[in-house]
C-alpha cells in the first residue's frame, strides 16, 4: 500500500463531509494503492436501467450507489417538471465502472468509477409535451416538441430563448444537487476543462464541487 498523507486524512474528512448519520458503504475503501486493477471489484457491480428516469443505456455501477442514483433521478425529475413541465424520457450518460486510477491532480489515487462509485452525465432526452403535462406559460413553443439537453453544447449558454432555459435546466439540478448532500459528495463540471462535455458525481469520502 502506497503511503500518502491524504490517505489518513481521507478517514476524517469522510465523517466531516457527509450528513450527520451518513455513513456510506466505501467510505472505507482505501483510494490510493499500488496497483488499481487488483483493488477493482468487478462482482460488486449491478447493471442499472433507471428507477424514476430510465437511462440511455444501463450503467454499471456499486450495488451502494444505486440509491444515490435513484435520490438524483427524483431530483432530476423534480427540476425538469419545473423548467419544461414534464420529465426527460432518457437520462444519456458516459459511463458509471471503469477500473482506473484518477485522471485529475490525483493521480496515484484510485478514481471512484473504479469503484463503481461515480457516473458522467452527458445530457437529457425529452420527448413531446402530452395533452396532460401542465406545462409553463413561457415555454417557447419549439420545446413543445421532443428535444435534447447536452452539458457540452448549453451549460451556459444564452444563444436562444430555448438554449437559455436549456442552461437554466442544469445550473438549478446542479444548484439542488450541492446542496443536497445526502446525494453526492463530488460533483465536476465544465468549470473543469476535462469535464466539459459532462457532469461527473460521486460519493467520494472527499467533499469537492468544481461546477
Amino acid at each position: 500500500m502506497l503511503t500518502d498523507p491524504a490517505s489518513t486524512a481521507a478517514a476524517a474528512d469522510a465523517i466531516w463531509d457527509g450528513l450527520p448519520g451518513d455513513r456510506y458503504a466505501l467510505d472505507d475503501r482505501e483510494r490510493y494503492v499500488e496497483s488499481p486493477r487488483k483493488s477493482c471489484d468487478p462482482g460488486a457491480m449491478i447493471t442499472y436501467r433507471g428507477t424514476k428516469l430510465r437511462y440511455s443505456v444501463p450503467v454499471t455501477v456499486h450495488s451502494a450507489f444505486r440509491e444515490r442514483l435513484e435520490r438524483f433521478e427524483t431530483v432530476a425529475a423534480e427540476v425538469a417538471t419545473r423548467v419544461y413541465g414534464r420529465t426527460p424520457q432518457r437520462i444519456r450518460h458516459a459511463g458509471g465502472y471503469n477500473c482506473r486510477t484518477s485522471t485529475g491532480r490525483h493521480r496515484g489515487r484510485l478514481s471512484e468509477h473504479a469503484l463503481g462509485n461515480a457516473i458522467d452525465i452527458v445530457g437529457f432526452d425529452f420527448g413531446p409535451a402530452k395533452k396532460t403535462d401542465v406545462l409553463p406559460a413561457d415555454l417557447p413553443k419549439p420545446l413543445r416538441h421532443g428535444f435534447q439537453v447536452r452539458v457540452q453544447k448549453h451549460w451556459g449558454s444564452s444563444r436562444s430563448a430555448s438554449a437559455a432555459l436549456h442552461a437554466r435546466f442544469l445550473r438549478e439540478l446542479t444548484e439542488e444537487l450541492r446542496d443536497r448532500r445526502d446525494i453526492f459528495r463530488g460533483l465536476i463540471g465544465p468549470a473543469d476543462p476535462k469535464h466539459a462535455d459532462h457532469l461527473h458525481f460521486d460519493v467520494s469520502p472527499w467533499r469537492y464541487v468544481r461546477l
